[in-house]
């Protein structure tokens, strides 16, 4: 996941861009929707961020995780998770979302910004995960602590030779995180 172009973009408005790669995992991703959901969560965390907050902060992490559990998805499912995961997680330090709104985000034309946006970058996030086989979205959130969305990928066993690391630059449609 390139991130340098973000780092810059919050750095100007003196928030951190913390990223964390830490997974040995493979799962089969269109690194084109993953780029894409990944800039939409940092756009969106940094519009969530007040100019006055201390400590502004946007991270973005991939990590492994071995699953035997039950979540709760985006959508208030309970879906059950067991085995190999890598896990991609954007998390800020932002304004939070309204517990009576969190459902609402995924609505398309839903925004709560007062100046700017379309309401639809929330929904194109859920229809491109949506798209990955096994892929599921969490959004957990506290008013005046910030926002976090975990998004669970099955791992998939590294046999195909188009399978590339995170990181790596995409020659074909497939890449890991």
């Amino acid at each position: 996941i390139n991130t340098s172009t973000l780092k810059e973009e919050l750095s100007e408005q003196g928030i951190v861009l913390d990223t964390n790669y830490n997974s040995h995992n493979y799962s089969l991703i269109d690194p084109t929707h993953i780029e894409m959901v990944v800039e939409n969560l940092v756009k969106n965390a940094k519009e969530a961020i007040p100019e006055s907050k201390i400590g502004k902060l946007v991270s973005v992490s991939v990590y492994d995780q071995f699953c035997n559990q039950t979540i709760t998805d985006h959508l208030g499912n309970r879906v059950n998770l067991h085995g190999d995961y890598v896990v991609l997680e954007v998390q800020d330090t932002g304004s939070g979302i309204a517990n009576e709104n969190l459902s609402k985000v995924w609505n398309h034309f839903y925004t709560s910004k007062k100046t700017r946006g379309h309401g639809i970058g929330m929904a194109i996030i859920e229809n491109s995960i949506a798209m990955h086989k096994g892929a599921y979205i969490c959004v957990n959130s506290k008013l005046d602590q910030g926002t976090k969305f975990t998004i669970y990928f099955e791992a998939t066993p590294a046999t195909d030779t188009k399978i590339k690391t995170i990181g790596a630059e995409s020659s074909g449609s497939i890449e890991t995180i």
